[in-house]
């Protein structure tokens, strides 16, 4: 299985904006995402930044970009 991709575990930074937020207004958050790769990994932590109830800091109408990735390593079999 030396082809094989191994998961690892990402810290993912996304700052979000919307309409009403003052110039310069914005919330962050770190989400933590289980991904073979880095651009798998910011897939997946946009998804839970829109979708998730609790977590999520992007509305409908807002905006966000991705500040920052982090590779904290592989994910224990």
């Amino acid at each position: 299985m030396s082809g094989d991709k191994v998961k690892q575990e990402f810290g993912v930074l996304i700052r979000a904006w919307g309409p009403d937020d003052e110039p310069g207004e914005a919330r962050h958050h770190e989400y933590v995402v289980d991904a073979i790769d880095e651009d798998e990994a910011k897939e997946k932590a946009a998804d839970e930044a829109k979708n998730n109830f609790v977590h999520g800091i992007v509305g409908t109408r807002d905006s966000y970009e991705v500040l920052e990735v982090e590779n904290y390593g592989e994910v224990p079999a």
